[in-house]
């Protein structure tokens, strides 16, 4: 592509495209271009006002880089009370209020998504899922676990209730085991007895419900990547191909909750060798594969020139973004936001009586969630870069912010340090690595 299809940038563009050349060989461009235009023209079921439900921060695992700070419980042994906090009530009332939004914007495309913790800490999870499956519809619900709490058979028995059912696996054996950290697994797996091994028990959970076909159309593998399992994606994705996945997802590292170490965070030359190597490893494999939205929004607009700004394009903040429920009702800016500092950036919560979504979406007030989306507006984001890119994650640009200015502990962050962080360039972005837009 010419640099001349990019004339608002001028002397910048051609620098980016010089750099692009530098570190990508012209077939590993195709591959780039390739991909992002058949994502770009496949419409994803979580386009739209889409949600992440976390209804619960307890969890059976320890991750090291766990974003909601998650507190350890053992199933079987911790008070089962302490893990219906919210209550099946209250979330059933949170829920809904969502339809009582959806009802009075009846062509809102909409997806929700529960998440934790690990979500099947709870007793009434099922119940819920049922309950969420008759107010949205099955294809606009889905959830995340770490697979070693249910059986593949409990998977199969709420699978028409679902669209997508995501299993985290977060790089081979010894890195994902080192990483999820010490585990409380109830049962042994394949006669293992070691509950340290949480790789083994969810690659037995992998294998099972890819035997169950209405599971195995909608799982899909995702992985937290950092700069320690980087380079074995590849060998990853070829172990899951193997097991018979078919959709596998890769997700950016926050410095958010436990995450607190910028050194594991990779940077843009990083993440674009991490892309190019997932789909020359895929040339092979065939899986369904992608990396996350914020960062092919990016690459959608560097190499395509696409406007990721327009409704219907990958990346649009408002039509592709996700705002976060957390397990006390309170809606937030983004899912990243739900431990301090960042649940400053919240609307208010459903579980107050009298408060609606449509109060905390549609602000007026100068409320904090009409302040977050003013920072990230597209003349204010990545400090007014004139590309028409949606900006790459507005989190990430904001972590980073904090990062570079003394790392600054939650209780010395202030409103003001997060707005000013959200207008920050994504450092994931070429423009920023490049020296570009600094």
């Amino acid at each position: 592509m010419s640099a001349n299809c990019f004339p608002e940038l001028g002397p910048e563009r051609m620098f980016v495209e010089a750099r692009l050349d530098v570190l990508l060989a012209a077939h590993q461009r195709r591959l780039l271009e390739d991909h992002l235009r058949r994502r770009l023209e496949k419409q994803s079921p979580k386009a739209g006002l889409s949600i992440v439900y976390d209804i619960t921060h307890a969890c059976n695992l320890r991750c090291l880089g766990c974003c909601v700070s998650a507190q350890y419980f053992r199933p079987g042994r911790d008070h089962p009370a302490a893990l219906l906090k919210p209550s099946t009530a209250q979330v059933l009332k949170v829920l809904q209020k969502i339809r009582d939004y959806l009802d009075a914007h009846p062509d809102t495309p909409f997806f929700l998504n529960f998440g934790g913790g690990e979500i099947f800490m709870r007793p009434d999870m099922f119940e819920l899922l049922e309950e969420a499956s008759h107010l949205f519809g099955p294809d606009s619900v889905g959830f995340d676990t770490n697979g070693t709490l249910i059986t593949a058979e409990e998977v199969a028995r709420v699978a028409p209730q679902v669209s997508y059912i995501g299993i985290s696996l977060d790089g081979l054996a010894d890195y994902h085991n080192r990483w999820r950290g010490p585990s409380s697994i109830p049962l042994p797996v394949n006669g293992s007895r070691d509950p340290a091994d949480s790789f083994q028990h969810t690659v037995a959970f992998i294998r099972r419900a890819l035997e169950i076909p209405e599971v195995a159309d909608r799982l899909e593998v995702t992985t937290v990547v950092t700069r320690h399992n980087l380079d074995q994606i590849p060998d990853l994705m070829r172990f899951l191909k193997r097991i018979g996945v078919r959709k596998y997802s890769i997700h950016r590292t926050m410095l958010v909750g436990r995450f607190a170490d910028p050194s594991l965070v990779p940077d843009g030359p990083a993440y674009l060798r991490l892309f190019v190597a997932v789909l020359e490893a895929n040339q092979e494999l065939g899986l369904d594969v992608h990396l996350h939205h914020s960062l092919e929004s990016i690459y959608a607009t560097l190499l395509l020139g696409h406007d990721t700004y327009a409704a219907d394009k990958l990346g649009y903040p408002d039509r592709r973004s996700s705002l976060g429920i957390g397990p006390t009702g309170e809606v937030y800016f983004d899912p990243w936001c739900m431990v301090p500092p960042w649940t400053m950036l919240s609307g208010g919560s459903l579980l107050d009586d009298g408060v609606t979504l449509g109060d905390i979406i549609h602000q007026n007030g100068g409320g904090m969630l009409e302040m977050a989306r003013a920072y990230c507006s597209r003349h204010v984001r990545c400090l007014g870069c004139p590309q028409p890119c949606s900006g790459g994650s507005r989190i990430a640009a904001a972590a980073d912010y904090l990062a570079r200015n003394g790392g600054l502990s939650p209780n010395r962050v202030t409103e003001n340090h997060l707005l000013a962080g959200l207008a920050q360039v994504d450092p994931a972005c070429p423009l920023y690595w490049s020296g570009a837009v600094t």
